[in-house]
């Protein structure tokens, strides 16, 4: 570490002289700019909460998925194509690529994903020879970054920047900017775009951004928000050619690094620890590691949630479960644990402290729609509004203010008379508590929630509100919630996180709505959809009601499909009974449907052919793409952790796999011959994003040798039990769809769509980016095709069993995908050039069963 830190040393000094060697203006900017990014604040230390680290010193690299404007690259020869087939992107990887394509780069990510720090770390490298060689930069950009919410749209481009130096210092004419953006080039930041809270200011500083792109072509853009702040369908989009990528969750390695960086920089301010920072990252993951701790462990890849878990392990030697959990326990230590540890009294205690902290995040959150607070107004705030005197006699409003700057770290200055909490997850979640407990008094408050239940600026706000241990406020929203409209379409999504995290299940307030044949009959399969999602008695007898009660076709098939999974999961068979094709289907009969043991009672579908249209055969077509939940069976026979291996050993199935291989060229080549390392190569690649690894959400990420792995392996166990009891296999196999026989199950010969004619729209299928992320599957009622196959348009493109014309190395896919554009949702539409090879995360597949 001495050693980094003597080089970083000499890299400042080098870059202190190049700056030097600027001009008055230029040298005085970017010796400010140095020092506002050169070192950032790790709160959570028990010396001091400001702790200053160099931003270098800390930043572990984020990995990134990334597109062009449209859907994904088509080439399989270009740069592009090679490095998202690599698994992910670096941020020198994505800056050159965008450099090089001459695009805007736009930045998405969850909340706490590192945005931010990203762009700190691109503004530090541009200030020396050594950084822009990091960053493959042939030129030397003067780098601009700056919140969104601080710029004026009404103002031409330099003006505002001039404004927003101006506020900061810099004193940089708009003249001055002119000419870097025009002569000199520039790396322009635009950081936050989500936290411009009214939609039609956000739209308008998209078109602000589209024209300075459009003016200044020879500097390069870059801009970073939310993946619920960027709406495409209510018009938040930028124009610009641009190339599109996504942060993804930080992996094993760098959760590692992250937090051997972080404890590193705790125990530099206590040269007497004991502890050294390997060894409490290493006890800190492996905690993680613990089955226990599973939802814990989801929450890791994010880096501020990262953060707050080392910092309530180096204060407790253990972690609370649930992120509001983890926030509530962090503020409370933040405010006056650490300062009681060093024997010092804290200005306000945390419950008091709170007292004042919750409205006003509130009224940050719901009132002024900012993240940022002028100083005379927070004063005026802590001594009109919600007087501070009432809670702490004689305690002067400045000195409270003061402390959350200096010592709580939970305060930090974005200008010189404003405020801004350390983290915008701070305020979201003490808003949260404020909304809470005024639901709790109130129960009409919930509307607030209700009505904004699909504006991403409420998204975290919403989701902590319902998630809190106390108050739970869980049931009074549903109430509203559930007959309101915004559930009239399809299952919300942020609605099945919000079920899986609360900390009371509120069975009662779902039995009560989905039993009452009067409500619309999706709201009631949205609300049936969020008992499957509670694994309980008391909600599967709600479930037994609804199958034996319900005369609505679709509601009494989905009771059907949870108590069949149900009974699947909860009475565990042998692989000899677990396997057996269900009695329906003995050869020689004909059944509309039939349910695979094999895997969780999944129902396979009859579609039935006109021989006068088409000459493809019978078959069982799966009702849903191939969930992650069934795959990771998959993945588990193969790492030796399967029920299957007593009755069908690996052993034998690796060789029988291995026989196929050799029927498509390269396949033997991708698996290799070393069986032991499968269960890892056949492994989704975004098993550890929670954008896409939930239970229920389709399995994507995956080659097409991974998805015709599968199938093998589900047709390699039917022969073998069947065999085992001296029964004829019966031909059955399983395998991919051809496209023939997948176009003509989604279309019929005639549909334009799987559903009819009708053009898509979000009750339908999920596409354009309209939530953002793949939806569990089921959640389109809508958009089933008239024998009740789900999600044959959008959500993910299906791998198909045929090659794409004469390249035997390309495959086709079918049905669109939750990226994708409506054009792409027909049943006629083919999706070329993807090579066997390529995963990404909107290719998923789907299962056919024949009997030959």
């Amino acid at each position: 570490m001495k050693n980094r830190h003597k080089s970083e040393s000499r890299r400042k000094e080098k870059a202190k002289i190049e700056i030097q060697a600027r001009d008055d203006v230029e040298y005085r900017y970017l010796r400010g700019l140095e020092k506002e990014h050169g070192k950032i604040n790790l709160y959570g230390f028990q010396s001091t909460a400001n702790v200053k680290v160099k931003t270098l010193d800390v930043f572990v690299s984020l990995r990134f998925t990334h597109y062009g404007r449209g859907e994904v690259v088509q080439d399989f020869e270009s740069e592009e194509a090679k490095i998202e087939t690599a698994g992910y992107s670096t941020p020198e990887d994505v800056l050159r690529l965008a450099l090089k394509k001459d695009k805007l780069l736009l930045i998405i990510g969850d909340p706490g994903s590192g945005k931010t720090t990203l762009l700190k770390y691109y503004a530090l490298n541009c200030l020396d020879e050594q950084g822009r060689k990091e960053l493959a930069l042939k030129r030397d950009f003067i780098p601009i970054l700056l919140p969104l919410r601080k710029v004026d749209p009404n103002k031409p481009f330099c003006e505002a920047l001039s404004e927003w130096a101006t506020a900061r210092n810099y004193q940089v004419s708009a003249k001055q900017f002119e000419n870097w953006l025009e002569k000199r080039g520039a790396l322009v930041m635009l950081d936050g775009l989500d936290e411009i809270s009214e939609i039609e200011k956000r739209k308008q500083v998209c078109e602000w951004i589209d024209d300075a792109c459009s003016a200044y072509g020879d500097s390069q853009f870059i801009v970073t928000c939310r993946y619920t702040g960027y709406r495409v369908t209510e018009g938040v989009e930028l124009h610009s050619d641009q190339l599109r990528t996504e942060v993804r969750d930080l992996d094993p390695q760098q959760q590692e690094l992250f937090l051997k960086n972080w404890f590193t920089a705790a125990y530099d301010e206590e040269p007497d620890a004991k502890d050294q920072p390997q060894d409490v990252a290493d006890a800190v993951l492996g905690f993680l590691q613990q089955e226990e701790n599973k939802s814990l462990k989801g929450l890791a890849g994010t880096p501020v949630l990262l953060q707050i878990m080392a910092i309530l392990w180096k204060e407790y030697r253990g972690l609370v479960s649930g992120r509001a959990s983890l926030y509530e326990k962090c503020t409370d230590y933040l405010l006056d644990r650490r300062d009681r540890a060093k024997n010092l009294d804290p200005v306000l205690p945390a419950h008091q402290a709170k007292i004042l902290l919750r409205p006003l995040a509130l009224l940050m959150q719901e009132k002024l729609k900012s993240d940022d607070i002028s100083k005379n107004d927070l004063i005026d705030f802590l001594t009109k509004t919600e007087p501070i005197e009432n809670v702490k006699p004689g305690i002067d409003p400045q000195e409270f203010v003061d402390n959350l700057y200096e010592r709580a770290g939970l305060f930090k200055i974005s200008s010189d008379d404003h405020y801004i909490f350390s983290h915008k997850s701070f305020r979201e979640f003490l808003a949260a508590e404020q909304l809470a407990k005024e639901i709790q008094q109130q129960s009409s408050r919930a509307n607030l929630l209700v009505e904004n239940f699909n504006d991403g600026w409420w998204r975290e706000t919403l989701l902590f509100t319902l998630t809190l241990s106390n108050p739970v406020v869980l049931p009074e929203f549903l109430q509203v919630f559930l007959p309101h409209e915004t559930n009239a379409g399809s299952f919300p999504t942020v609605l099945e996180q919000i079920i899986r995290e609360a900390q009371k299940q509120p069975v009662d307030t779902l039995e009560k709505f989905v039993l009452d044949s009067r409500r619309s009959w999706q709201n009631r399969y949205n609300a049936l959809h969020c008992l499957r999602l509670i694994v309980s008695e008391p909600a599967k007898a709600v479930v037994k009601k609804v199958f034996k009660e319900e005369k609505h076709k679709k509601l009494k098939s989905l009771a059907e499909e949870i108590l069949s999974e149900r009974q699947a999961e909860e009475q565990p068979s042998t692989v000899r009974e677990e396997i057996q094709v269900t009695e329906e289907t003995r050869v020689g009969e004909t059944v509309t449907s039939f349910r695979n043991p094999a895997e969780l009672n999944s129902e396979y579908i009859l579609i039935k052919v006109d021989k006068n249209q088409t000459e493809i055969p019978e078959i069982y077509f799966a009702k849903y793409p191939v969930t992650n939940k069934l795959y990771r069976r998959f993945i588990d026979y193969l790492g030796g952790k399967s029920q299957y291996e007593s009755d069908f050993a690996f052993k034998i199935f690796a060789g029988l796999l291995m026989e196929q291989t050799e029927k498509v060229k390269g396949f033997a080549d991708y698996l290799a011959k070393d069986s032991q390392g499968w269960a890892e190569k056949l492994r989704s690649q975004y098993d550890q994003e929670k954008r896409f690894n939930g239970d229920d959400q389709p399995v994507v990420g995956l080659t097409w040798f991974a998805a015709a792995a599968y199938c093998h392996w589900l047709s390699a166990l039917n022969r073998a039990l069947r065999a085992e009891r001296g029964e004829s296999d019966g031909n059955f196999s399983f395998r991919l769809p051809k496209e023939q026989e997948w176009e003509w199950a989604a279309g019929g010969g005639k549909r334009t769509y799987p559903w009819g004619d009708k053009k898509p729209d979000k009750t339908r299928a999920n596409f354009k980016r309209e939530v953002g992320h793949t939806t569990p599957v089921g959640s389109y009622p809508e958009g089933a095709t008239p024998d009740g196959l789900m999600d044959m348009a959008g959500n993910v493109w299906e791998w198909m069993e045929n090659p794409y014309q004469k390249y035997r190395q390309m495959r086709a896919l079918r049905g669109g995908s939750w990226f994708i554009g409506a054009q792409n949702l027909r049943c006629v539409t083919r999706s070329r050039n993807n090579p066997v090879g390529y995963r990404y995360s909107s290719y998923g597949f789907r299962v056919v069963c024949l009997q030959s």
